[in-house]
């Protein structure tokens, strides 16, 4: 395929199965294909908004508690189920990009961190080297 598109997907991803769908999303991409794929990374946009005035888009949106004790995959403590939010840390998501094999050409931040943006979650742009 050209172009993968998954919006408010790997938001609901413990950390195996968000590995083994992005290789399959590198699986089906021809050399040369993108895939737009949305997160929530708990990067330096998301540390600043919490050191900022509170937690980026409030309360709901900060992410504690480890999934399955990872320490790269978390959710918030309100959550009853890890998969109902789920974030990513900056460290977590490089493995998750080296091991799909894939390079994330564009990040762009969400407006869930309180700041500008076209969707409410992190936008990634990632691509199948040629």
């Amino acid at each position: 395929f050209d172009l993968v598109t998954a919006l408010s997907v790997w938001t609901h991803f413990q950390e195996n199965d968000a590995r083994f769908y992005l290789q399959e999303v590198a699986r089906v991409l021809r050399p040369g294909g993108r895939a737009m794929i949305t997160m929530f990374i708990l990067d330096d946009d998301y540390d600043h908004a919490l050191k900022n005035g509170g937690p980026p888009a409030g309360a709901r949106w900060t992410f504690g508690a480890p999934c399955l004790g990872s320490s790269q995959w978390l959710h918030p403590e309100w959550a009853t189920t890890p998969e109902q939010a789920i974030g990513i840390t900056s460290s977590g998501l490089s493995s998750l990009v080296d091991a799909a094999g894939l390079t994330l050409r564009e990040t762009h931040s969400g407006t869930w961190k309180n700041r500008n943006g076209f969707f409410f979650q992190d936008a990634l742009v990632f691509e199948r080297p040629l």
